[in-house]
């Protein structure tokens, strides 16, 4: 049934509803380009970047159309047909449109805009479904341009296919979307009446719109991007060697698309072309993903420079690129030669003033580097060091100068820090200039660096101090030595030392005071100074505050080394630049063995020992004596009286003694040595008179007490440390003059002992009595009368060696043990000894109580209360040397080892 066609006012109603309100706004120097799609005319055209957006209706859901490629009916091209089989109603009787629609639409690429579009080989079939068909351009309000077809545009006949005219549009703004439509509008029913009727299109209906083929002019405002990547890469564009260059170019253009991209290489005045690559692009829009480019988005192309030439001038690379449009950007990169090594590098500033001496500092300091290249210019400077015989090399700090007014000739500070140089010694500093081309250059800058952060090395004994009647210091010590590699030499010595306290403020300071003393002005020590010493000694003088010297506080050797940079602590060197080495000085006093070498007494001891070791025979015995003669000479008696000890050693000054004292000290030391001279020469067996010669030599050697004596007196009264040395020696000569008659009486004791083996030895035929015990001594005494002898017993009976407690002679055991209860408690039993006697027996009994102790004399003997014999008397060592021999002729060894001083007159027994 026909339809009436819309009246001119609602139909301009109802196309005025579709447009979109907006703005345009056009690209300035826009350069156009065209997309086109002729479905009719080239049957391999394809439907890139075109899609299907159907616009519901309140009626129901979808699909109202169907969108296709065009079929043998149709033919090719954009083809919309309703599916048909339902009302396509807009839900609002009192509307006509709002109905469903189906829009096939382009959206243009990038920042592109369509300034015309070609609509040609349109057609359309009205079935007398209200449906129509419209071609626009859109890119927003303002921007609207359309062309509809249907019933009431002329194509009112139903049933008929019409082929449109070409239709051109040309938006009035930037176009962005280009759209075919196929969409409802609903007729009066009745006419008039202001109510709407919606069609009912049945299926399979012929109604449909074809788009044949469509011709686009569009402008792209935007020139491509480049992006040059070149390998090697070219950073400042200085290279310093003749090598390929490889250029990957990458073009992007979204809006027309890449066409063409070309590398040009020129030297001079000559150009040559790389490579000239035209893109591979799509008129028929058959590629995927091109979103309606003819050209990709995107392309990419590559060329290499063979650099064979031996041209040292500047190679420029021209990189042209094109997009579909015509727009063009150019992208140029100069590559320039320097195969020259920088010219020069240098430092200045603090690490010059450093490098002077040897330093100490462990600190940061700014140091100026300067560095030159004639061609490139200078890019980056590494400062170094290297120690002198270990080859490590260690990194101080580097620097990259500012190249904004050139760099041909730089000055740039680098931090240097010298606490990386961990060790001492001697450095090179190296400086390490690269060029903006990469060429590097090393330089030796500079005095070698000295790094000597050790104290100085110790060496011999602590320093000692001696303070003078004059209030002067004296100090001795041996030098100590500054470790190598390091300066290996000492600057100045300090002695750090407290004032002695005054009447006036008796508390002492607490703050020490500082001698300085220059190194040349210390001196050799003396020979008498140095003689105890093992090393080289040396020795400074100095005079310290008008108070003194307080020699009950502290008293230092600081030696500082010959270095500079870090000040010493104050409270160690009084702020002196160096390294100190500190050593605790103590004041110098002779010790007891050093008297004893100074006055030669070591000799005398020396020669006691020989005599102890020497074997028994005379003729021996004299090159001993000699030799004792010999150590004890005349000048170590005068040394000890004449002038006692060094002066310089106790702090006080040397005091001439009257010569009468000299005089007696002589005669008696003269008489002294005559009296061992003889000893020495005594013939052989003349044991009486080596002993009466060395009495007489002792009491000689006794005489000289008055003079030392006098001499202590002298020197004790002004200057208590020289009585006190004084008193050190006297007492030092007395134990060695002991020792050597101790050992010339063992001499005579000698034969002493061999009689007494020889006496004991003629008893040995005898025939020994068993161990008895009080349980059996009624049985035994039997068998032996009392003028068979005595016997020999003690209780109890060892071991062990320390319960003996009684020890004696009986001629009738079984009385002893009957008289004696504590004989039965502890046990008795005799010795299995010969029967003795009473001279045998007493020599015996006077042997053990030597051994084990009497008990009044602190001994462990309880039940003996006197010896048989006294030891005062001249026959005691006999009888107690007889009784020893008895006991190590039976086997009783152990038990006869005593050991009596001289006050028992019996020496070197045992």
């Amino acid at each position: 049934m026909a339809r009436p066609p819309m009246s001119g006012r609602l139909a301009t109603t109802a196309l005025l509803a579709l447009i979109l309100t907006g703005l345009s706004t056009g690209a300035a120097e826009a350069r156009p380009w065209t997309a086109s799609y002729d479905w009719q005319g080239q049957a391999a055209t394809g439907y890139e970047n075109w899609t299907v957006n159907e616009q519901p209706a309140p009626g129901g859901p979808g699909p109202w159309y169907q969108a296709s490629l065009g079929g043998a009916s149709q033919g090719r091209g954009l083809v919309i047909a309703p599916t048909g089989g339902r009302v396509y109603d807009n839900g609002n009787p009192s509307s006509q449109l709002g109905g469903p629609a189906t829009i096939l639409r382009w959206q243009v690429p990038g920042a592109s805009t369509i300034t015309r579009g070609v609509f040609s080989t349109l057609r359309y079939r009205n079935e007398d479904d209200d449906q129509y068909f419209r071609v626009r351009i859109y890119g927003g309000p303002g921007a609207d341009a359309r062309k509809d077809f249907g019933p009431a545009y002329g194509q009112s006949s139903p049933a008929t296919t019409y082929s449109l005219p070409t239709t051109t549009l040309t938006p009035t703004g930037p176009g962005t979307t280009v759209e075919a439509w196929l969409f409802t509008v609903c007729h009066p029913n009745p006419p008039g009446s202001g109510v709407y009727a919606c069609p009912n299109i049945p299926s399979g209906t012929g109604t449909f719109s074809r788009v044949g083929t469509i011709d686009l002019t569009l402008d792209d405002p935007d020139q491509p991007t480049v992006d040059v990547a070149s390998s090697p890469p070219i950073d400042d564009g200085w290279v310093n060697k003749r090598r390929p260059q490889k250029l990957t170019t990458t073009a992007t253009d979204p809006s027309s698309g890449i066409q063409r991209i070309r590398t040009q290489f020129k030297l001079g005045t000559s150009t040559r072309t790389l490579g000239d690559a035209t893109i591979t692009c799509d008129p028929l829009h058959r590629t995927a993903g091109r979103g309606g480019l003819v050209c990709p988005a995107t392309a990419t192309a590559s060329a290499t420079d063979r650099a064979t030439d031996s041209s040292t001038k500047d190679r420029t690379y021209i990189v042209t690129v094109w997009d579909y449009a015509g727009n063009q950007t150019v992208k140029t990169l100069v590559v320039r030669r320097d195969i020259t090594k920088p010219s020069s590098g240098s430092i200045g500033g603090q690490l010059n003033t450093v490098s002077r001496k040897w330093t100490n500092r462990r600190d940061t300091i700014p140091v100026t580097v300067r560095a030159s290249d004639s061609h490139s210019g200078v890019a980056r400077v590494a400062l170094s060091a290297q120690r002198v015989g270990s080859g490590r090399t260690i990194d101080l700090g580097t620097a990259t100068p500012p190249c904004d007014r050139g760099c041909k000739t730089t000055s740039s500070t680098v931090p240097v820090d010298l606490s990386r140089l961990d060790r001492d010694g001697r450095y090179r500093l190296r400086l390490q200039v690269t060029d903006r081309a990469g060429n590097q250059r090393s330089f030796t800058v500079g005095p070698q660096l000295k790094i000597d952060r050790g104290a100085p090395r110790p060496i011999g004994p602590a320093p000692t101090y001696t303070v003078r009647n004059d209030g002067s210091v004296r100090v001795l010590f041996t030098p100590s030595r500054d470790p190598q590699p390091g300066s290996g030499r000492i600057r100045l010595y300090m002695v750090r030392y407290y004032p002695a306290p005054t009447t006036d403020a008796p508390l002492a300071p607490a703050t020490a005071r500082f001698a300085r003393i220059r190194v040349a002005s210390a001196r050799a020590a003396t020979t008498k100074e140095s003689r105890f010493r093992k090393s080289r000694s040396r020795a400074i003088t100095f005079h310290p505050a008008k108070d003194g010297i307080d020699t009950d506080r502290p008293v230092a050797l600081v030696e500082l080394d010959d270095t500079s940079g870090v000040f010493a602590p104050p409270e160690q060197a009084d702020g002196e630049q160096g390294v100190p080495g500190e050593r605790r000085a103590t004041p110098r006093f002779l010790t007891e063995q050093e008297l004893w070498k100074l006055q030669g007494l070591d000799k005398v001891e020396n020669a006691g020992k020989l005599l102890a070791n020497a074997p028994k025979t005379a003729p021996v015995l004299r090159p001993v004596l000699r030799g004792l003669v010999k150590g004890v000479g005349r000048s170590a008696i005068l040394a000890l009286v004449g002038s006692l000890v060094f002066p310089e050693s106790t702090g006080c000054d040397a005091r001439p003694t009257p010569g009468m004292f000299n005089s007696q000290a002589r005669t008696a030391f003269d008489a002294a040595r005559a009296a061992i001279s003889r000893a020495a020469s005594a013939p052989a067996g003349r044991n009486t008179t080596i002993r009466r010669s060395v009495a007489r030599a002792r009491k000689l050697f006794r005489a000289l007490q008055p003079a030392i004596d006098t001499q202590i007196r002298l020197y004790g009264d002004p200057c208590d440390r020289a009585g006190k040395v004084g008193q050190a020696g006297k007492d030092a000569i007395s134990p060695a003059l002991q020792a050597s008659y101790r050992h010339l009486n063992d001499l005579s004791v000698q034969k002493q002992r061999a009689d007494a083996r020889k006496w004991a030895k003629a008893r040995s035929r005898r025939q020994t009595v068993p161990e008895t015990h009080c349980r059996d001594a009624r049985k035994l005494e039997g068998r032996w009368s009392k003028s068979s002898g005595y016997v020999v017993y003690w209780s109890p009976a060892p071991p062990p060696d320390a319960s003996v407690r009684y020890v004696g002679i009986s001629r009738s055991l079984r009385s002893r043990c009957s008289k004696h209860p504590e004989y039965r408690r502890f046990g008795l039993t005799t010795l299995k000894l010969p029967h003795l006697t009473s001279e045998e027996a007493h020599n015996v009994e006077e042997a053990l109580i030597a051994h084990w102790g009497h008990g009044r004399e602190g001994g462990q003997l309880l039940g003996n209360k006197i010896h048989s014999i006294r030891p005062e008397r001249p026959e005691y060592c006999t009888r107690l040397l007889r009784g020893q021999s008895l006991l190590v002729l039976f086997g009783y060894g152990r038990y006869a080892s005593a050991h009596f001083t001289r006050t028992k007159r019996c020496i070197g027994v045992g």
